[in-house]
């Protein structure tokens, strides 16, 4: 059977953008019992405001009738927590009040079935929300999860119903190109590669008005105006490329468990640029920290550990 796919648009702030090469298969309950919360509902959902604000999404939804994908499965999403967004696709299972149950889950463990096969993912490695991080999902399953192990080695078929294919908001090369794409080049420092990465993420060359970065993990000039043009695409002041006393004055300061995700990715991508190796994750944690301080020792100024305007400075003006 088809499954209907229906993706986030590239843009939106829910849609990491970042790779994703699966080991795990994660389950979920979307927890909404409410008659007619199915999977066309979740999948207006996903697209909306709060699920935005919340910076949450998954790669599938699944009811008794359908299965919408909202995310390739080569693609992070945001659904278990740290660990278990970079290693796995998320499934969520529809417990609406209105919907076939028995069937859901059916429709779900075929699907299961199919990416186990598809990625080559064992049995043991598909797990509960619950397993990364502690919380109670998906809280039916979790009561027969041995049985819904068993239904996934053993159903036959998915739902019958459904399946249009709604084509993903993604760019496909035209048919009358005259000539290949240049192979990419090399990855000279994967850490640099993936502050690159960032900056071509959430549609940003256009938002802050540059060309797209070769990932090529060179810092050069442009990867630096870049960075730059994001900072002020991010703190609301002229995107001009040049870090001078206005820019500086509209700093974020950004310290250990900072919540401003985009911010903390954008100064990850800024200290890989000078020779860090962290992640580009969002998470301001222990290594961003060690990291910031590192910089500001090298860069003579005071070691506290907070990126203030004085950090920002010696990071982004060249």
């Amino acid at each position: 059977m088809n499954i209907k796919m229906d993706f986030l648009p590239v843009s939106a702030s829910n849609r990491p953008g970042r790779v994703l090469n699966a080991t795990y298969i994660t389950q979920h309950e979307t927890g909404n019992t409410n008659a007619g919360a199915n999977a066309e509902v979740h999948a207006r959902y996903i697209k909306g405001a709060d699920a935005r604000s919340r910076s949450v999404s998954w790669h599938y939804t699944v009811d008794d009738t359908q299965i919408i994908q909202h995310l390739p499965v080569n693609e992070v999403a945001w659904h278990a927590g740290p660990d278990g967004n970079s290693q796995s696709i998320g499934i969520e299972l529809c417990v609406n009040s209105d919907g076939n149950f028995q069937q859901a889950k059916e429709n779900a463990a075929w699907l299961v079935q199919r990416l186990m096969k598809n990625l080559n993912i064992p049995l043991s490695r598909v797990v509960t929300h619950k397993h990364w991080t502690g919380k109670n999902c998906p809280a039916r399953l979790l009561n027969e999860w041995e049985d819904y192990k068993r239904l996934i080695q053993t159903v036959q078929s998915g739902p019958q119903t459904g399946g249009v294919q709604v084509p993903a908001p993604t760019p496909t090369p035209s048919p009358t190109t005259p000539t290949p794409a240049p192979a990419p080049k090399p990855v000279v420092n994967q850490f640099i590669a993936n502050a690159q990465s960032f900056l071509n993420s959430r549609d940003y060359p256009n938002k802050a008005s540059f060309t797209p970065l070769v990932v090529d993990g060179i810092a050069g000039p442009r990867t630096r105006e870049a960075l730059v043009r994001v900072y002020q695409y991010f703190a609301e002041v002229n995107i001009d490329g040049i870090f001078g006393p206005v820019s500086k004055r509209a700093a974020n300061t950004l310290r250990r468990n900072s919540t401003h995700q985009w911010w903390v990715r954008l100064l990850q991508s800024a200290l890989n640029t000078k020779s860090a190796r962290i992640a580009v994750d969002g998470a301001f944690g222990p290594a961003t920290d060690a990291a910031v301080r590192t910089f500001q020792r090298s860069a003579g100024i005071a070691v506290d550990g907070i990126a203030g305007p004085n950090t920002w400075e010696k990071l982004l003006r060249s």
